[in-house]
């Protein structure tokens, strides 16, 4: 393969001196190279496809499969799940993965919901409490009572408990106590415990609560002689929430999700739904079936299982019984007393979760010879905890949206953070707008090399689909994922993505992960971790940790260390107001060790362990560490900027638009630095490492060029770096520097340029929403009637701004002039005004979306700056400093941004500029110098490769493929090759200069021939080739292949009605806008120094 220029800066100088390896990083056959989800969709399944689609992936670099089994609204084959039938196939697809040299996983049930089947029985499927109650009235003499079998599912129910206690005066019960009981669907990021307050009318005392269960017969009969008042009488058992796999069908084996909360239903799980598929193996399970995967957690809620009192009491020291009722949602004791035991329910449901689900599935694999892959989240428990469990652990990430998803930095941390080499992400899922065949390898590679900042190192594609026939486009996912199949137009072009994707997982799963910071992520539970983006942002990087692990963390040379090395700087505490004495004692000993530890002070425990003294053990403890200022109520960042520690990594825009991981290994320090703007931008970075030479490694290419101008200065080392729009490099620092000195080329002088065709758009100066959050204040407003709003917070009202994450929504109102936060999530219906409101409710402001729970949702009426911009350009300034003059006077209570959006070089761009950095609009150069350059617009002979194929053609000039006049060349989907014979003057290939080939605009991908010999592929800016060595004087052949989407072939044929393709995925309409397509050009070949 040719090298892909990315721009040659005077200061670099390419070497061949590689390292060991540096050669594997380009010639190794496994190691990095990406997996790929492999979906069987309604039992349509071929050994033919199997084949073909096997040979496909192996051929294009993809090594490893997860094979899924589910419905898609496609037509019912005849292949039923666990069938000899499926089994043979199965066994077929695992041995063609062996003759390739291939390994596998299997989803462990039908679906992707989590785990479950047909053959899960009531018994043994996820169970939920339930209940029935009467009002009595109490004589002092034996009644008889009926007391009805609580509502079931399945035809299975089990009684729990009989109780009765005095019947509340006032009818109030706690706030969401379907959520807070895990009843209802309960999802990450609940908020501690509520310290709302009941009257004492509308409380149980403890001690009234009279338990009757030995009273009742097996038919409900009650003999009771209540003492003289009102009683309630409740009948407490428990009933399968009837939960089921999805998406399936019977063809794909539907039926109940197994009890996670009982190791022995998991067992029965297993020996009935996945031994048989190890026993039909055989030898083929460990070599070739490697592992065993459990999806991302969608199966709702769960809160009892036989022997959950047991288990309560026994971690929490008190009886569950002792506050049964608010379960059912009555205030026993006091408020904050319920919510504590609410908040001690959620703990001990998540741990016995973590334990008999997901540390008992990881025995089972490992019983088996097998690995344990899991993507722990959107669950009821902590997802560290649980993905503590796995052996590949796995995030994912969407091509909506991208950035706002958790999960990825959440997997990254806990394989940190146990020291797991491998960090999995779920890898390009979509929803309908992303996922009907629009995406280029340009457009994925911007969205996962962001990813690989956040710590994967293993992309996972979502997803391939089986393709039982050679229809194209053949079947997908449905209206999800990444249409990741031999029948795509791209998939020929397909093997060189994954080579740059091989080379930069290679090198990130290299060493270990450098992080200054460790984010404690709070007692409280379910959650799926705290971000914290502003370390990023200022040149730090962290990770997120979990309750179980604080107590294994140790410190050395106030250093913080993890059991498997994982080293930090400063211990971050969460926002909470609410610690347990337990930990804050294992805070003072971090503390006591020589931790560093910062963050806010809490006030109160959440738990009702050793309540109400445990609350003033919280104030000494604070008193001890914050008091005396051990503990600094300041952010990490600032902790580390004021003891002195430098920046990982700076660049002089502030990291303004670039992202970076670093990882340190035995031969030295890795960097991976992104730019994520559209634009070509030299810039000045400093990364902390101490007397080493850089280099920079082009993931493109595997080519390595030695910097010879940076300045190493103390423990900082900067130099300047040239990036093209969206490029990535690796910036490694093996050798050691040859001079301290400040030999760092001294920066170009005169008047700055523009960038090319700007043109301001909008500017504005404030606290903006975040992304992945809309505001729907207007949408909320329209649905109050009559003084009331009642709603749910769900995507079908909002859309779905944060794809692959729980939503939640944030309502400020004020109701009779008071005013009131409302916070709901995802799935929660919810009214107001709320009980106990009265007056005027007045919409302020609402958010939906990844919605934080502190948000802070000051004003968002934009001070507009664009006419103030637009005149500091024309006064000549295009390195605009940002500092509070933008604000006009107006004060904000967190740090605002300016924000950008322009047009520039054919792309509309939008930048976000902290105060502090500066506005840069002036054109960057590449450091070449031009000897000499010509522009190929002559004639192009065209021929094109694919469905309804158009006749080969002349163009006498390029433009896209979408602008033709032709019918079929404009709906035209495939591989279209343009030829051009050219006559290069001797001078151009001199042996003091290096030629290369620019393509201008390329959609979607091109494979270059010169004189019948590969030049090498383009996918994504600059497009461009080094062809030195391939011309010779005189005539050569040009030849160009280029490969568009599907999409303007699935348009034409709705205009036309005249369809041959076959799919279930057919999202484009006959008036949808073409895409670009084709070579556009300019195609310069262009002589260089």
């Amino acid at each position: 393969m040719r090298r892909f220029i990315i721009g040659i800066s005077l200061l670099l100088a390419t070497t061949s001196v590689w390292s060991q390896k540096l050669e594997d990083w380009t010639t190794q056959t496994r190691q990095g190279h990406p997996y790929t989800w492999w979906h069987w969709m309604d039992g349509n399944i071929t050994r033919h496809g199997i084949t073909k689609d096997l040979e496909a992936m192996h051929n294009a670099g993809i090594t490893a499969f997860q094979l899924f089994n589910l419905s898609g609204g496609i037509p019912a084959g005849t292949v039923k799940y666990l069938s000899p039938e499926w089994l043979e196939l199965v066994k077929f697809a695992a041995t063609e993965a062996e003759r390739l040299g291939m390994t596998m996983g299997l989803n462990n049930g039908p679906g992707w919901s989590c785990s479950g089947g047909s053959w899960v029985t009531p018994a043994n499927s996820m169970q939920t409490l339930t209940w029935t109650e009467i009002q009595l009235q109490g004589t002092g003499k034996e009644q008889q009572l009926q007391l009805v079998q609580p509502k079931s599912n399945r035809n299975y129910y089990q009684d729990i408990r009989v109780i009765a206690f005095p019947t509340p005066d006032i009818d109030q019960k706690i706030k969401d106590h379907d959520l807070k009981s895990m009843k209802a669907y309960v999802t990450p990021d609940m908020l501690p415990a509520s310290q709302e307050t009941f009257p004492a009318d509308a409380t149980i005392a403890k001690a009234s609560i009279v338990d009757l269960t030995g009273m009742m017969d097996a038919q409900g009969n009650l003999k009771w002689s209540a003492p003289k008042g009102n009683w309630t009488v409740m009948r407490f058992g428990h009933t399968s929430t009837g939960t089921e796999t999805h998406p399936a069908n019977d063809i794909t084996a539907v039926g109940l999700e197994v009890n996670k909360l009982s190791s022995q239903a998991l067992d029965v799980f297993w020996h009935d739904g996945v031994q048989p598929i190890l026993d039909y193996l055989g030898p083929l399970v460990g070599p070739v079936l490697d592992n065993i995967l459990v999806d991302s957690y969608e199966v709702g809620s769960s809160n009892w299982t036989a022997g959950f009192d047991r288990e309560f009491l026994k971690r929490m020291g008190y009886s569950i019984f002792d506050y049964f009722p608010a379960m059912a949602g009555y205030c026993v004791g006091s408020g904050p007393e319920s919510e504590r035991f609410l908040w001690d329910v959620r703990k001990v449901c998540s741990d016995v979760m973590a334990e008999n689900f997901y540390d008992h599935f990881r025995d089972l694999c490992h019983e088996h010879g097998l690995k344990f892959s899991s993507e722990p989240y959107t669950g009821p428990f902590t997802a560290m905890r649980a993905g503590s469990s796995a052996d590949f652990v796995m995030g994912e990430f969407w091509m909506d949206n991208a950035g706002v998803n958790i999960t990825s930095k959440m997997a990254a941390s806990v394989a940190h953070l146990c020291g797991k080499k491998l960090v999995g992400a779920e890898a390009f899922t979509a929803t309908r707008d992303n996922a009907r065949y629009f995406n280029t390898h340009a457009d994925l590679k911007s969205v996962g090399d962001r990813f690989f900042c956040e710590g994967i190192n293993q992309y996972v594609f979502h997803t391939y689909v089986h393709q039982p026939t050679d229809a194209a486009p053949g079947y997908t996912l449905s209206g999800y994922g990444l249409h990741f199949n031999r029948q795509n137009t791209l998939w020929s072009q397909h093997h060189y993505y994954i080579d740059y994707i091989s080379r930069c997982q290679y090198l990130l799963q290299q060493g270990s992960f450098v992080g200054d910071i460790l984010v404690f992520e709070g007692e409280s539970t379910p959650t799926v971790g705290v971000a914290y983006p502003e370390a990023k942002a200022e040149g730090f990087d962290y990770d997120m940790i979990w309750t179980d692990m604080m107590y294994q963390l140790t410190v050395r040379d106030h250093l913080i260390y993890t059991p498997a090395g994982a080293c930090y700087r400063v211990l971050m505490m969460p926002k909470s107001e609410q610690m347990t004495p337990r930990m804050l004692q294992n805070i003072k000993r971090l503390v006591d060790a020589g931790a560093m530890v910062v963050g806010k002070r809490p006030l109160v425990s959440p738990s009702l362990q050793g309540y109400p003294a445990c609350d003033t053990q919280v104030q000494q403890l604070v008193q001890e560490l914050w008091g005396s200022g051990k503990v600094r109520d300041i952010s990490g960042v600032d902790a580390l900027l004021k003891a002195g520690v430098k920046r990982d990594f700076w660049t002089a825009s502030h990291n303004t638009g670039f992202y970076f991981i670093h990882r340190s290994c035995e031969e030295g320090e890795v960097y991976f630095i992104c730019n994520q703007q559209k634009l070509m931008r030299q810039m000045e970075c400093s990364f902390r490492v101490k007397d080493r030479m850089p280099e920079l490694w082009n993931p493109l290419t595997g080519e390595i060029q030695a910097v010879q101008s940076y300045r190493c200065q103390g423990d900082v080392t900067t130099l300047t770096i040239p990036f093209q729009p969206m490029q990535s490099w690796f910036v490694v620092f093996r050798k050691q520097a040859e001079s301290a000195s400040n030999i760092l080329a001294a920066k170009k002088t005169g008047p700055l340029q523009p960038l090319d065709g700007l043109e301001i758009l909008k500017a504005e100066f404030n606290r903006f929403v975040p992304n992945g959050i809309v505001d729907n204040s207007d949408n909320i407003r329209e649905l109050v009637r009559n003084n009331r709003l009642d709603t749910w917070c769900n995507n079908g009202n909002w859309g779905d701004p944060a794809p692959g994450i729980v939503k939640h929504m944030q309502i400020t109102y004020t109701i009779g002039g008071v005013r009131k936060v409302l916070y709901a999530t995802e799935g929660q219906h919810f009214t107001l005004p709320m009980p106990g409101d009265s007056g005027d409710l007045l919409i302020e402001k609402s958010f939906y979306g990844a919605v934080p729970a502190d948000l802070d949702e000051e004003s968002m009426s934009h001070s507009d700056a664009t006419d103030q911009l637009k005149q500091l350009i024309a006064e000549g300034q295009y390195v605009i400093p940002v500092d509070n003059r933008w604000a006009a006077g107006r004060t904000f209570r967190k740090e605002p941004v300016l924000r950008v959006s322009y047009k520039a070089a054919g792309e509309t761009c939008t930048q976000d500029i902290r105060i502090g950095s500066s506005l840069d609009l002036s054109k960057h150069d590449e450091g070449i110098t031009t000897h000499a350059a010509m522009t190929l617009d002559g004639v192009w002979a065209v021929s094109f490769d694919g469905m309804d194929a158009p006749a080969p053609t002349i163009f006498n000039q390029l433009q896209s493929l979408s602008d033709s006049q032709d019918e079929a060349i404009r709906h035209f989907s495939g591989t279209t090759t343009y030829r051009q014979q050219i006559s290069v003057p001797k001078s151009y290939l001199s042996q003091k200069l290096r030629t290369r080939l620019e393509l201008g605009k390329v959609v979607a991908a091109a494979e270059v021939f010169i004189n019948g010999q590969s030049a090498g592929n383009v996918w994504c800016a600059p497009y461009c080739l080094d062809v030195t060595g391939m011309l010779h004087a005189g005539k050569n052949d040009i030849e160009i292949r280029v490969c568009n989407q599907w999409a303007n072939h699935l348009i034409g044929e709705e205009k036309t009605g005249r369809k041959k393709t076959v799919s279930n995925s057919r999202y484009w309409n006959k008036d949808a806008q073409l895409l670009p397509a084709g070579l556009m050009g300019p195609v310069v070949l262009r002589a260089i120094k």
